[in-house]
């Protein structure tokens, strides 16, 4: 009802004006159009936000255009087509009609009169609850809002930023043991540099995930000491290999360690303290190959 795009794919006014293509043809959006000096970094906002270089590549405008809805209506575009609730304002002048109170439950369908959810709670539209034979489909979800990192503020002595959360093994798939916060920072959510001082103030810390909301160190046996605003996060993986794509996240290796503490000032760094890392590492593959 919000309007039509000369392009039926597009359903909304924002996704109608957006298609297009890119002279690579794997690439599929015009932020996506280009190329990383860093490989994790898929995108030009990505790439933005780890500090490396973008080279551009062709993007060509599809030039669809957006037909507004019928007057003497005026068009409203989003991408939610369902109604999940109101804001619960008692304040307000609007009231909210949902012409199907169901559009946003779980469904169950097919050509057996049994496929159905009808006269079901939400909570009991789950797929054990669908006959077999049948086809479920879940409930729509909102997409999460994923804003790009701010930008690596590149401290010195750290690896290159890599774009994404922090993973292990050979596909960068597996969870890295660490521990995690979005309150330990002086106004709550970590700043990057409080992300980086955790990081360093333990002494197996092998490297950390910032985002604007969420702070992650990793390293062997940093679940064990939480302490006060920090949760837990016990894996066996303890080594950085890759990173999740996660366009909020950055992922920096390579701690540097501080000379003593009253050169903290200096400004001095230089690596060492990775013995432990080492140590901590072996014994944790050892124990593996043990059990």
């Amino acid at each position: 009802v919000d309007g039509t795009c000369s392009n039926p794919i597009a359903k909304n006014q924002f996704d109608c004006e957006a298609l297009g293509s890119c002279s690579d043809v794997t690439k599929t959006s015009e932020d996506e159009c280009g190329r990383c000096s860093e490989p994790t970094a898929t995108s030009r906002s990505t790439c933005d936000s780890v500090g490396a270089n973008w080279v551009k590549e062709t993007w060509s405008f599809a030039l669809e255009t957006w037909e507004d809805a019928e007057d003497p209506w005026t068009g409203d575009s989003h991408f939610s087509t369902t109604i999940r609730g109101t804001t619960e304002d008692s304040s307000s002048k609007y009231i909210c009609v949902d012409a199907d109170p169901e559009d946003h439950y779980a469904r169950c369908s097919g050509s057996n009169s049994t496929c159905t959810f009808d006269g079901l709670e939400e909570s009991a539209r789950i797929e054990d609850n669908c006959p077999e034979g049948c086809v479920y489909t879940p409930a729509p979800t909102a997409p999460k809002p994923k804003p790009p990192h701010a930008g690596d503020i590149k401290l010195p002595g750290w690896g290159s930023a890599m774009s994404g959360a922090c993973r292990g093994g050979t596909d960068f798939t597996d969870k890295v043991n660490g521990k995690y916060s979005n309150t330990a920072g002086a106004d709550g959510p970590l700043t990057q540099q409080e992300c980086a001082s955790a990081c360093l103030d333990e002494p197996t810390c092998v490297g950390y995930s910032h985002s604007t909301a969420w702070c992650v160190v990793y390293g062997p046996v940093i679940h064990e000491t939480v302490g006060e605003f920090w949760t837990s996060d016990n894996h066996e993986e303890v080594t950085i290999t890759g990173t999740k794509a996660n366009p909020s996240y950055i992922c920096v290796t390579g701690p540097p360690r501080d000379i003593p503490n009253e050169t903290k000032s200096s400004g001095s760094v230089f690596y060492a303290g990775r013995l432990s890392v080492l140590v901590y590492t072996l014994i944790a593959l050892v124990t593996s190959l043990v059990s």
